[in-house]
Order: structure tokens, then sequence, then C-alpha cells
């Protein structure tokens, strides 16, 4: 069985509104997100890094909050919650929305993080966008490394093979590439001589490929909530009905589970 975080006992009381008003859950009738401070919770457990953050856009500006970036994998189910928690406590913002990472990654951390968010925003009753992994962490590293020329990012998916999706400088191109689950023996169909990836131990390519491992210093909420920002992800009519995780493959907790009806 896999562990779910537990929200039951998450606060919906106490947290400051803009106001200086505090409330449990907002109004279904949400102003333009252009017209209003825009304070956004953002979570990622694809990976094997606990990512997360609260940051804010105010007149077209990012206030920069506070975030965590943690190194641990099997931990996601006991800490995401509290590390939440604590997030909202430090900055004393009340979230207007959500933005999630859908994956692919580990299935475990992927459900996790995927879950947490629709319960928040259920709970909040605030609306909820989802970005793919691949595009959140290859735009990422892409502004951090300064890199002009396209390039893939590759996810360690176990069984000799890689999630892989090619970066350009173009963030709607890449939002829009479709995402491979690739054999590295596969690699020179890409036609790319660059590749970033998490675990680069077992991963051998042409001596012509150059291969670097993702910095973890490049993953970040702020940069998750710009790239976001960049592709208008945000928009009120959202719900925690958006945020279907990409698995690519079946989920093992769910062996009679297509790929493709994740939810």
């Amino acid at each position: 069985m896999v562990e779910t975080c537990r929200i039951d006992s998450f606060p919906t009381a106490g947290v400051p509104d803009r106001a200086g008003v505090s409330s449990a859950r907002r109004t279904p009738d949400h102003p333009s997100l252009q017209e209003k401070r825009l304070n956004c919770l953002v979570i990622d457990c694809s990976t094997r890094w606990i990512i997360c953050g609260i940051h804010s856009l105010h007149d077209g500006a990012v206030i920069p909050g506070a975030e965590i970036r943690l190194e641990a994998p099997r931990e996601s189910s006991t800490r995401l919650v509290a590390e939440i928690g604590a997030l909202v406590k430090r900055t004393g913002l009340r979230p207007d929305y959500i933005l999630s990472a859908l994956g692919p990654g580990s299935f475990t951390g992927l459900r996790i993080g995927v879950t947490t968010a629709r319960d928040l925003s259920q709970l909040w009753n605030i609306p909820a966008a989802g970005i793919d992994t691949l595009t959140l962490y290859g735009w990422a590293v892409r502004e951090h490394d300064s890199i002009e020329e396209p390039f893939a990012l590759l996810f360690d998916g176990r069984q000799k093979r890689y999630y892989t999706k090619k970066i350009t400088n173009d963030l709607f191109t890449t939002r829009d590439e479709i995402i491979v689950d690739l054999d590295p023996l596969e690699f020179e169909s890409i036609g790319l001589s660059q590749v970033y990836v998490d675990d680069p131990s077992s991963l051998s390519l042409p001596e012509r490929v150059r291969i670097r491992t993702i910095p973890p210093e490049a993953l970040t909420a702020r940069s998750f909530f710009e790239t976001a920002l960049k592709l208008d992800a945000f928009h009120p009519e959202k719900s925690w009905k958006d945020l279907i995780p990409v698995y690519i493959r079946d989920n093992p907790a769910r062996p009679n589970q297509p790929a493709s009806a994740a939810t």
C-alpha cells in the first residue's frame, strides 16, 4: 500500500488573510488574478527532492517568500505537510493558488505531492495548476546554467530507461514536447549533444554527448513559480481536478490502471 500524507489535521484557520482576517476557506468567486496579490504554494515531490515554497506576485513582480529543498526520497509522506505548515507560519501568507509538479518521476513521491496539492486545493477552496516536472526542471536548469542550445533532460526511471524531454529555448515548445520513456540505446534518435540527468552513474551514451548532473541549486520553488507565470498557467477557474499525474508507465500501486488514466 502506498502511504499518503495526512492533512486531516492541517490548520484551516489561523492563516492570516490579506486584510488581516482569519477564515477557514476562500469564497468560490475569485477575482482576476491580475488584479490582486497572488500568493502561490508550490509543491514538488516527484524526484528525490521535496521542494515546496510560498512566493507572491504583486504588480507584475515576483516577491520572494520562503521555500525549502530537502533530499529526502523516502520521507515525503511524513515531512511534506509539516514543511508546508512551517512555510505558512513563517511567511504569514495565505496561499491563493497551488502549483504542483505533475511528474513523471517517483510513483510514490508523485502520488503524495499531487494528492496533497489536490487535498489542500479543496480544503482551502483555492484554484490549482499543474505542469510536468521535466518542463519545470528543464527550464530551471536552462535559466540557472544560461543554456542557449536545446538539450535533453532525463530522469532515471529505473528498468534501464529514462524519462526524457527535449528542452528548447522556447518555453511553450518545451511544454508541448512529448515525454519519452527512452532506452539510452535509442538516444541518437533525439539528435542532441548535451543532457542533464538526475543520476548519471548508470547512464551510458555516445562519446559526443556531454552528460551533466542536474544542479540541485537550480531547482527552486521560485523558479517553478516563474516558469508557470511565463506559461500563463494561473487561471481562477482551474481546480484540483486539473491536477492529473503524468505517470508514463503503469503505476505499480495500481497494476490494472492504464498509464493515461491516472487519478
